[in-house]
């Protein structure tokens, strides 16, 4: 299993040092990726994105409901290198975030 780094900033607010995690969970669809189902059979597909905008986990699901893909993982055609593939993106519609927990949920569910 790969350790994913989640990066810890401090910043100084009314003379006192907060620390925070960034890191951003987000759902996509075919309508926010043209081509997902044609091209990777892949309906849904859930990521994890660091503050500089690279994909660091992905989950993917088929119309059925069934895992197809992760990323980091060696047992998915897209597994070692991931559907994002090293692309920066960015968090602009609110709607389609989800909560880390709801990442982790589906992320452990699905663990291989």
């Amino acid at each position: 299993m790969a350790m994913v780094q989640e990066y810890t900033y401090s910043i100084m607010t009314n003379n006192s040092y907060k620390e925070f995690t960034n890191m951003y969970y987000r759902k996509w669809n075919e309508q926010s990726i043209e081509g997902l189902i044609s091209v990777a059979g892949i309906t849904i597909i859930y990521t994890e994105i660091d503050i500089h905008g690279n994909v660091c986990r992905e989950i993917g699901f088929n119309a059925a409901g069934e895992l197809i893909h992760k990323f980091p993982s060696n047992l998915y055609q897209y597994g070692l290198h991931g559907i994002f593939d090293g692309q920066k993106v960015t968090i602009s519609d609110q709607k389609v975030m989800i909560s880390k927990n709801e990442f982790e949920k589906l992320w452990y569910r699905t663990q291989s």
